[in-house]
């Protein structure tokens, strides 16, 4: 016989209620095998115990036969008697979390030895989100005999499948707000149905659709102790005896339904035991066990209707918008429990207390999981019902309002959430494509960070929507510890940016584009696309650089979500380098094109003037000039030994650009200092910030360009400054094994160095020797990257990926043409923040003297375009009326 330990003490009548009302129904089928329940508290207070409020009323029925179980012990009685608890049969269980840490040496050492053995279940209904189920295991796995249950159940699906028979169509319902309608009228006479969780409750469902199968899974809604579960139950029974259907649930569960369910009913309950390991099964008579997945469509519907049918047609699973995170999703008011909600709430709080959008990403991922595996196993899936859910919006009917093919681009939106300044590469991208789009007759809007300063927005966007407070490394270069939170407060400003590109070009396609993009981007854009059909989106996969795609953890997570973009028809992935792109094509069996990669230093029209100027023959002494920022993965310390060992050659000049900020690292700033202490002023440190024209000078005068990145980060990454190089003229050494070695060991445009100092050092005096030895290379790759990369191809080359078409790019009546100016393309800037943001944007307008000018400028009546005006005084008015409201 087994004895049952509760922790701590039980001091107050609503823990007690609590306690020992789970325990009356949850180890019901169990109480011939326990002896006794040990805890601390009052007699008193056990003989006055109820049943709480929020409970089933049939909980009521054993809490007799518990309280006889229950003997009461002082502190030290219990202490005494946990220390000589059996490992093999008894149960320890924490219903108050807090209480371990100062918990008694003996209960400790119990929660050790017991943890080991199946022994311990914390069931804290404050703190332990799965409390429900964990009693449910503690019953399972201590007193059930396992082997016989799985010998029975078996049986029974085998039986369950030879009766029901196998069928070319079998129907799965969820409970979304699609399901009566879909239901009402329809003739389900060609297919066999499986239904789920509260649709028992409706019974014109019930009605219309016969179900041979029924399914529950949720061990708190449908196995657990609440009024709701007992609302749940009440009706599965008059369903199942309704239409004699089977009624299949986890083993985990089996016992509750068996010992509370009528027994005319109990022949036809079959639990099935959980495999986490195991793949998607799609034959239960054979594979008998279901994928632990926390929703019914993958733990069950889907495997149950595999098992009889080679169709499957998935109904009233409808998701939801991934930015509407107030709860999981929405449901069928006519299939759902409502007026139990608030006891279920009151049962299990803790269970309440999650995070909807962690639980919403992971089924939209569970659900392509289980898709690709059935039709694997060859099965055919379609969605009957709209559903946001990509894997199922994928295998809807094709949407007839979306773009056709070749439609024209009313306007290209550059996604960049990470330029605050001109400081960096990441503004410069984005006003090289706003130019390329120029060139292309196409409108440029730029998708950007609040903190942008409107002096640096492009002279060639139409439209700047600045909404952003997350970086993209933030979203994309953190896994596996992404934050959710950091990746939902993406998609809820992008989506504000969205809609205000919406309401700007009512017609025609939208194409966004993001470079510094990743996964997670592509992922969050397809759900954003669902529900905006002419929008397209190409995102550049630019921080996979950073992940090895044959992790089996990295390639479980994003491989199917690969795999699924490949057939999308809005979300379209690229890369920037062809060594990644090659690998991913090699582990994945995904295609990425590759993305052109102009350089950010130089217009289309410099680079053709570049390639017509002779390349410069200089002589000594030459100089060398490292032009990487101060990064450990852009090689800054190898930069400053080898300068510490070229500075006494007198045939060099050397020049270190040595920015120093908060990311460089005390490391990096010492290695600059010891350098500096060694060499004294033999070095030229470039230590302030550089205008574009002070960076482009500092290639044109150096002869040599020493870029040490390292091969952990450049193996797979682009190098701006190595295009400017040979844009210039310059011979380079890099480092062996980057990308950047591939285009000087294929160009011969200068030399690659092992990743150390002498190495490196020794490279740069072969280059200075060698000189013209490398100069026909520049000629040929200059020539050669002129012809295939500039910012119009790249704009060309992600609108064609895209499906799109350029063309004449659609105007409002009157032209925004005039917003090239400095006033009119702030006025336009802060129309669109008083769309985004109107609380923000206004404050601006109330306490900003310089965004309170531009506001009096554009609504002055000799203000020459009268359009922007307008727009911009819609723009206030619509945001003063939402900030009131």
């Amino acid at each position: 016989m087994s004895k049952v330990f509760i922790y701590p003490a039980l001091l107050n009548l609503e823990d007690i209620d609590n306690v020992v009302c789970r325990l009356a129904w949850y180890f019901k089928p169990y109480l011939s095998k326990i002896d006794s329940i040990h805890f601390t508290s009052r007699r008193a207070l056990v003989d006055a115990a109820k049943l709480a409020p929020q409970l089933d009323p049939l909980v009521a029925g054993d809490l007799a036969a518990v309280k006889a179980k229950i003997k009461l012990l002082d502190h030290e009685d219990f202490a005494a008697a946990i220390s000589e608890v059996d490992l093999a049969r008894d149960l320890l269980l924490i219903w108050d979390e807090t209480a371990e840490n100062n918990a008694p040496a003996p209960v400790k050492a119990a929660i050790k030895a017991l943890g080991a053995k199946q022994g311990l279940y914390r069931v804290d209904p404050l703190r332990t989100r799965m409390e429900g189920s964990f009693y449910l295991w503690a019953g399972l796995n201590r007193y059930a005999d396992r082997a016989a249950l799985l010998e029975v159940n078996h049986a029974r699906m085998r039986a369950m499948v030879a009766d029901i028979g196998q069928h070319e169509k079998a129907y799965v319902f969820g409970s979304g707000p699609t399901l009566s309608d879909f239901v009402e009228g329809h003739d389900f006479s060609d297919g066999i149905c499986v239904i789920s969780n509260s649709i028992v409750k409706n019974r014109d469902i019930i009605a219309a659709t016969r179900p041979r199968i029924i399914t529950a899974a949720d061990p708190l809604y449908h196995a657990g102790c609440s009024g709701y579960a007992g609302a749940f139950r009440d009706e599965l029974i008059q369903a199942l005896r309704e239409t004699g259907a089977w009624f299949v649930c986890p083993m985990r569960d089996f016992a509750i339904y068996d010992t509370f369910l009528p027994v005319d009913l109990r022949s036809r309950i079959i639990g099935v035991p959980f495999d986490k390991e195991g793949a998607p099964p799609s034959n239960l008579a054979e594979t008998f066990y279901l994928k632990p997945y926390p929703n019914v469509l993958t733990l069950a519907l889907l495997p149950i209707a595999a098992s009889i049918a080679r169709k499957i047609e998935i109904v009233g699973c409808d998701g939801r918008n991934l930015t509407d995170d107030s709860f999981f999703w929405s449901h069928d008011k006519k299939a759902q429990f409502n007026d139990k909600m608030s006891e279920i709430q009151a049962a299990h709080p803790a269970f309440f207390a999650i995070d909807y959008n962690d639980y919403y990403t992971d089924h939209c991922r569970d659900v392509e999981e289980v898709l690709t595996a059935l039709e694997a196993a060859g099965r055919v899936i379609e969605t009957a019902t709209p559903s946001m859910i990509p894997a199922l919006r994928m295998r809807e009917a094709p949407n007839p309002d979306s773009m056709a093919a070749g439609s024209k681009v009313a306007v290209f939106a550059m996604i960049d959430p990470d330029a605050k300044d001109d400081w960096g590469h990441f503004l410069a991208y984005d006003k090289r494509v706003a130019e390329g789009c120029h060139d292309l007759n196409t409108d440029f809007a730029l998708i950007c960070r609040k903190e942008l300063d409107p002096k640096f927005f492009p002279d060639n966007a139409e439209l700047v929507l600045p909404v952003f407070s997350v970086h993209s490394w933030t979203v994309g270069n953190k896994w596996p510890s992404t934050s959710n939170a950091n990746v939902i407060q993406f998609a809820k400003e992008l989506d504000e940016a969205f809609a205000a590109l919406e309401a700007r070009y009512p017609e025609g396609a939208i194409c966004v584009f993001m470079y510094i993009g990743s996964f997670e981007v592509a992922e969050t854009v397809e759900h954003l696309l669902m529900m905006r059909p002419r929008f397209r989106a190409v995102i550049n996969l630019f921080w996979s650089y950073n992940f090895d795609q044959s992790t089996p953890a990295y390639k479980s997570q994003w491989y199917r979500v690969a795999k699924r973009l490949e057939r999308s028809d809005q979300v379209f992935l690229m890369h920037s380098t062809q060594q990644i792109a090659d690998e991913f094509s090699t582990d994945w069996s995904v295609s990425l094109p590759v993305l052109p990669h102009p350089s950010t230093t130089f217009d289309d029209k410099t680079v053709v003037t570049l390639d017509e100027l002779p390349l410069s023959k200089p002589g000594k002494p030459l100089r060398a000039v490292f032009p990487g920022g101060t990064r450990k993965e852009k090689g800054f310390a190898l930069a400053t030994g080898a300068c510490a060992l070229l500075a006494d050659d007198p045939d060099l000049r050397l020049g270190l650009r040595a920015r120093i900020d908060r990311v460089s690292g005390k490391d990096l700033e010492d290695a600059l200092q010891s350098m500096i202490a060694e060499v004294g002023t033999k070095v030229d440190i470039l230590g302030d910030d550089m205008s574009d024209e002070e960076f482009i000078d500092m290639i044109r005068t150096a002869d040599i360009l020493v870029i040490p990145y390292l091969s952990e980060a450049f193996r797979r990454r682009t190098s701006g400054i190595l295009v400017d190089a040979f844009l210039l003229g310059k011979p380079v050494v890099v480092l062996k094994n980057t990308w950047l070695s591939d285009i000087v060991e294929a160009g011969h445009i200068g030399l690659c160095a092992d990743p150390d100092p002498v190495s490196l050092a020794a490279a740069v005096k072969a280059v200075a020797q060698r000189y013209a030895e490398f100069l026909p290379g520049l000629s040929k790759v200059r020539a050669d990257y002129r012809s295939t990369h500039s910012w119009r191809a790249l704009v060309s080359r992600v609108v064609s990926e895209a499906g799109l078409g350029l063309g004449d790019a659609p105007r409002l009546a009157g032209s925004f043409a005039p917003l090239r100016g400095t006033t009119p393309a702030q006025a336009i800037a802060l129309a669109a923040e008083l769309l985004c943001a109107p609380a923000d944007a206004l404050h601006r307008i109330d306490r900003d003297a310089a965004v309170n000018e531009t506001v009096a400028r554009t609504l002055d009546p000799a203000f020459p375009d009268r359009q922007v005006s307008a727009h911009l005084e819609n723009c206030i008015a619509f945001a003063r009326k939402k900030t009131r409201v």
